[in-house]
């Protein structure tokens, strides 16, 4: 079949056709290809377009009626979405500045258009502070590449927003995200200064905002550079894949407005040790999400079972038995059996009160009180701790796409439980402190601690010895194990805990109960026996630790993995030397829990006046027990247990050692 290239017509046939006055640009490889034809064509499987209309009226008449136009001109016969009048009467609320459309052609080609007016072009580059383009979408992508103005890769990572009664994405781009020590153009300054205007009406005069938009960037290049690069595609996403006549065509252009407007600056290189490598732009949502609760009910009864298969455990599935449920007619489910009749209760509730704020979850379809067992539908997904272990993902943008998603998720169910629990007093309604306080003075740290020696270089020593002593780690100083686990009995205790602000929670939301597809585009938790409102710190807690120290914590897992690290007593001090390091996605993982969960709900506690004083030790308290008291680290081969223990000491200080070390 033929394709032609139809896309240059467009923008003449939405002026004569429609009356739209408007200007069409062509980005990605669409914009650098020499020539667009029957041969090179076929090679774009996906063509992203930035459609600029001159007024507010001519982008409704665009996206009204269904899409009508934009399916016309486009040949779109498959949209991804089809954007309702509620949904674009957020752009009238001041919501959005910015609607992303798209949809399958009709030879198959994935076509993406961003459309705007030219007011919100022209206001973001007319002034020199950081801007929004607040970007309307169906799809939920959360985790972009990008290049700086140092022509390094960095990533940005977005918390987008939530709108309409869809739950579209309202996706956080800027014109410049303009950080201490680095400056990284947006999605759309990239698209709009590489792009290839194919339409230019008059009355918007793209290739003007064009013009704006290079001017500002070349400022922000010399004031944080302090001079020109030798090649301006190098701050771009697809520099390297830019051919070099058009490398040659867009230097030439952005000298040309030098020139014209700026006067002479030294060349520059770029910097050997880059500042920023992810950065973290939340767009919060403005509208209280509570979704309606889900009324579980049974699906079949006692007779219908016909046999359990009980599945070994692991190192995260110690609560409950569990296994495969199969029916007479074959159907297979998957049941677990909490351990008490307190558990079970919790399970089934936990799911109900859940279910009001947020949305990936799995429902029970039969539960058996006598046995304190539930079942769930049987599912092909896979706890995300599995596939780490086995090293099943190998696509970090995918994996951190996931987590941006997830953190999101969470943010939005804190403040809408927070305002709940306000509204209606609810009491603190989990068994979370079944994992922190009763862990402390229960049974647990006594069971795993009470009776276990180890050996610390050529000493045996028993744990409640290595409590007492002064750690130093990489020679830094940290307080004796001991004290935090007296900090933690002190913190953590339920009536201290009380009449602290409370959020619905998951509980146990890490990745052992965290369930995913095989290109981690989709996932739901499970295990609600914890669940409820309490602390949102206890809740914070165990993501934060087993989600990004999983090789730590699950160490004993990993094939072939021997820790460098020595440790010794001297007097009263233990000293520990360590060369682990904690990757780069584990990095981007924590910052993004960090910066979309602790930072923002504390901020929005903040101006509610209900952030308490002591939230930090309180968050270090319960990442601490996390560290400690998840699995008994002293049943560990000796490395891997002085690797434990480093991090269950780091781990009373956890805050501090973020900001010190990650940020």
């Amino acid at each position: 079949m033929n394709q032609h290239d139809y896309f240059p017509a467009i923008g003449e046939l939405l002026s004569k056709r429609y009356g739209i006055s408007a200007s069409v640009l062509g980005a990605g490889g669409y914009s650098y290809k020499e020539r667009v034809d029957n041969q090179t064509l076929p090679e774009l499987l996906d063509i992203d377009f930035i459609i600029v209309v001159d007024s507010q009226t001519d982008l409704l008449n665009l996206l009204s009626s269904q899409q009508k136009i934009l399916n016309d001109l486009f040949k779109i016969v498959i949209p991804e979405y089809t954007f309702l009048i509620k949904d674009i009467k957020l752009w009238e609320e001041r919501k959005i500045n910015f609607v992303r459309y798209a949809g399958k052609n009709s030879e198959n080609k994935k076509i993406s258009i961003k459309i705007t007016t030219k007011d919100v072009l022209n206001d973001a580059y007319s002034v020199n502070r950081q801007n929004d383009f607040l970007i309307l979408s169906h799809k939920d992508k959360r985790f972009f590449p990008r290049k700086s103005v140092f022509g390094n890769e960095v990533f940005v990572g977005l918390i987008n927003g939530i709108a309409g009664a869809n739950f579209l994405s309202v996706w956080g781009d800027k014109d410049f995200y303009l950080l201490k020590d680095q400056c990284i153009p947006g999605m759309i300054t990239d698209m709009l200064i590489t792009g290839k205007i194919i339409f230019d009406h008059p009355s918007v005069n793209l290739q003007s905002l064009r013009q704006k938009a290079v001017y500002k960037l070349v400022k922000l290049v010399q004031k944080y550079r302090k001079g020109y690069p030798d090649d301006w595609s190098e701050v771009f996403v697809r520099g390297k894949k830019f051919p070099e006549d058009y490398k040659t065509k867009l230097n030439h252009y952005i000298c040309s407005v030098i020139k014209r407007k700026m006067t002479f600056v030294a060349k520059s290189k770029g910097m050997d040790n880059y500042p920023v490598k992810f950065y973290l732009n939340i767009v919060p949502t403005k509208d209280r999400l509570i979704y309606h609760p889900q009324k579980i009910k049974k699906n079949f009864k006692r007779r219908d079972i016909k046999n359990f298969i009980q599945l070994p455990k692991h190192a995260i599935s110690f609560n409950s038995d569990f296994g495969k449920m199969v029916l007479d007619d074959n159907r297979e489910f998957f049941y677990k059996k909490p351990k008490s009749a307190i558990s079970f209760n919790s399970e089934l509730n936990g799911v109900s009160m859940l279910s009001c704020y947020y949305r990936k979850l799995q429902y029970p379809v039969y539960w058996n009180k006598g046995n304190n067992l539930v079942a769930y539908p049987w599912s092909d997904y896979q706890p995300l701790s599995t596939k780490f272990i086995n090293k099943l993902i190998d696509n970090n943008e995918a994996l951190m796409d996931l987590e941006l998603k997830r953190d999101g998720d969470i943010l939005n169910a804190y403040i809408s439980s927070l305002e709940e629990n306000r509204r209606v007093k609810a009491q603190e309604s989990s068994g979370i402190n079944n994992l922190y306080f009763q862990r402390l003075v229960g049974g647990r740290l006594n069971d795993f601690y009470d009776n276990s020696c180890v050996m610390v270089g050529d000493r045996k020593l028993h744990v409640s010895e290595i409590c007492s002593l002064n750690p130093i780690i990489n020679s830094r100083k940290y307080g004796p194990l001991g004290e935090s686990i007296e900090t933690a009995i002190k913190l953590l205790n339920p009536d201290y805990l009380k009449n602290k602000a409370k959020i619905c929670g998951l509980g146990d939301g890490h990745i052992g109960n965290l369930m995913v597809n095989d290109d981690l585009s989709d996932y739901f938790y499970i295990d609600y026996e914890f669940s409820g409102y309490h602390s949102p710190y206890l809740d914070m807690a165990k993501p934060l630790y087993l989600d990004c120290f999983w090789r730590i914590w699950l160490a004993d897992y990993i094939k072939n993995f021997k820790p460098e690290i020595t440790a010794k007593v001297v007097g009263r001090e233990l000293i520990i030397e360590h060369q682990y390091q904690i990757s780069e996605v584990e990095k981007m993982m924590l910052k993004a829990k960090m910066g979309a969960i602790v930072k923002n709900f504390n901020k929005h506690l903040k101006e509610k006046g209900l952030l308490c004083k002591d939230w930090e030790q309180i968050l270090n308290s319960a990442v601490f027990c996390c560290a400690f008291l998840t699995r008994n680290i002293s049943k560990f081969d000796s490395n891997i247990f002085l690797l434990n223990l480093t991090f269950a000491i780091i781990a009373g200080s956890f805050v501090d050692f973020y900001l010190r070390e990650i940020e």
